[in-house]
This record gives structure tokens, sequence and C-alpha cells, in this order.
């Protein structure tokens, strides 16, 4: 026995020594940052559930269906390492992890329309309502009332700003854009056109461009520019906007409609000048160039290289299928072609980001 304790201190030291040893030759992964695009589609309410979409731009691959999302999905916007998704009808805000895109949780928020960031904070708007959310705590810090129908929401000169549109059977009212304060919530008013809706953006001087829907009948559909002074001004018609460097993209989609309610769709491509509201090109796509006829949003890249369209599914007839699957066109900045992905049905809305995966 007492020979065995003697023994003691040096089996210990070889363990330790095996050991540091066992470090010494771990590798620590190494990781590489993948610029990617997250595309969010709402599926079909009542029937298919969303998804999301991935494309890496590094290998120009495309993988669909990569995570699942129910309650129709809305936008998608980045903070904190996370990526934020609106899911209207099971009242919550998505979380997933912005490089594996794993479910991180669920945030309560009722019937999400939107969600935008300043880059530390997401504000969700839902209902009659804004909802400061912390990404570290993936909670609401505060929430107040902002207008009887909110829908979309853009971050931009340090305020929030919301379209407060018209909800169902609504027939007046609905016209307006609040300023939001994003640290106390309190608002001014701004008015616009008739129901301003799902589509707005913000250019580098602060101006903000909201689509505003009309009623459908008499009254089309028009993109107004607010500036930072609070003044507002229509630029032109439009269905989808967005906007890159001094440039507004915008996407006119009209429809008509059979005595089955089968629908086709035509869409035109325009660009305006964010300064002056001038149009600058009457078609940004190639002439040779396919042209979404069913499209459902425009989205630039950050540095102007590439143009995002996406499409609802379309029939080799031409008819517009909502069950079906869709289509995201990339284009090049001149608008040639550079590739088109089989999305998922009804692709809605992307975020640009930067993942960190694995070597």
């Amino acid at each position: 026995m007492r020979n065995n304790f003697r023994l003691l201190p040096l089996l210990a030291a070889s363990l330790l020594l095996a050991v540091a040893c066992d470090d010494n030759d771990s590798t620590v992964p190494e990781f590489d940052d993948v610029p990617s695009v997250v595309v969010v589609n709402q599926g079909s309410m009542g029937y298919l559930a969303g998804s999301l979409d991935l494309l890496n731009l590094t290998d120009g691959t495309y993988s669909a269906g990569v995570s699942t999302l129910e309650g129709t999905p809305e936008n998608v916007v980045e903070c904190g390492g996370y990526l934020f998704v609106p899911q209207y009808e099971k009242n919550a805000v998505a979380v997933f992890d912005k490089s594996s895109l794993r479910a991180a949780g669920t945030i309560a928020v009722p019937a999400p329309q939107s969600v935008c960031t300043d880059g530390e904070r997401v504000f969700a708007v839902g209902a009659d309502s804004v909802f400061r959310i912390s990404p570290a705590t993936l909670a609401v810090e505060k929430k107040d009332t902002v207008g009887h129908t909110a829908y979309a929401s853009v971050c931009a000169a340090g305020a929030v700003y919301v379209a407060i549109g018209r909800g169902m059977g609504q027939t007046e009212g609905g016209s307006a854009v609040a300023k939001v304060n994003p640290e106390t919530l309190e608002r001014e008013y701004i008015a616009v056109g008739v129901n301003p809706y799902n589509q707005m953006v913000v250019d580098g001087a602060g101006n903000v461009f909201v689509v505003c829907t009309g009623n459908y009948y008499d009254i089309p559909a028009a993109v107004y520019k607010v500036t930072p002074a609070g003044m507002a001004s229509e630029v032109c018609g439009g269905t989808y906007i967005d906007v890159c460097g001094g440039t507004l993209y915008v996407v006119s989609r009209t429809s008509a409609y059979d005595a089955d309610w089968n629908e086709t769709s035509s869409c035109t491509y325009r660009t305006y000048d964010t300064a002056t509201g001038a149009l600058l090109a009457s078609d940004f796509l190639a002439t040779d160039a396919p042209h979404p006829t069913a499209a459902t949003f425009v989205r630039v890249s950050p540095d102007g290289s590439n143009i995002y369209v996406g499409e609802n599914g379309v029939t080799d007839g031409g008819l517009v299928s909502y069950t079906t699957q869709g289509s995201l066109y990339r284009f090049t900045a001149s608008g040639a072609l550079v590739e088109r992905y089989a999305a998922g049905v009804n692709p809605y809305s992307l975020a640009f980001v930067t993942r960190r995966v694995v070597k």
C-alpha cells in the first residue's frame, strides 16, 4: 500500500501531461464569413406553411426550405446575430440564428406585420402598436399605440416610420405615416396617400419612400416621399420599391381576372432620381432579360451590384398561382440575368446577411 501511495503523484503528473498534450493537439475551428441572401416565402395562408431559403453568394448555391415558417411570415431583418421574422397569424416574431438559420425563440407580438432595426434594437409593428425589442434578451422592452392599422416600418435618421393604413372594411382615414421616437415611442403623423401598406424604404439622406396602395378601385397605387423634415410628396405610381444610392427602383404590377377569377399580371420596371423624382430609366432590366410578370418584391444589394426580384408561381398558360413554387431572379446592376432560382411558395422579402460558417 505504501508503494502505491508513492506512485500516485507520478500517475497524476502523467495524467496532467496527457491532458496538456491533448490540449496542444486540439485545433480551434476556423470560420469563413459567407455573404448570403435569406429569402422569406409566405406560403399560402391557412394552406401551406412559409419557409426560409438561402442563397450562398460565395459559391452561388441556392437551398430552398432550410427553415419552416408558420402564420404568414412577412419581412426579415438582422440584428445582434439574429434574424427576426414577423409571423402574422402566430401572433409572434420568430427569431433565428443568422449563421445556422436554426430557431432561437419567439417573441409575443399581436398580429405582427413588419419589423425594422436601427442596428441596435428591433421594432415590430403589430395590430395598432409598435414594440421595441432587445436582441440581447429577445424580449419586448417597451410598446405603445401608434395607429388604427399599422403595416410597414423602417428606421431612418434616428426615428422609426410606420405606415398607418386602412383595416378591413375601413373606407376613411389610413393615409398617414407615423414618425416615432425610438426611445419614448412618442409619435407625430405625416399625411401621405391612401392606404400606405407593406413597402417602405429609406435612402442615404434619410428620405423615406412608401407605397400607398390606394383603394383598389379609382385611386391607384402611388409612391410617396417623406423627408426628414416631415414634408411628403407623390413621386410616381408603383407597387414595389427599393433604393440604392440616389436611385429609386419601382416595380408596378397590374392584374386582370377572367370570369373564373383566374389572374394574369404584368409588370413595368422603372428607376427615378430620389432627389428630384425625375424618371431615369423606363426599364431597368436588359432588353433580352426575362421580365417577371408576377413580381412580389424588388431588392438591390447594398453595393448596388445585383438586383433581386421575387415572383409568384406562374403556370405555363400565364396564370398566377399562390400555391405553387415561386422564383427569385438575380440580375446585374445593368439588368442582365445572373440566375433564376426555384424559391418557395410566394417569395415575399429578403435580407442580406454575412453568415459565419465552419471551414
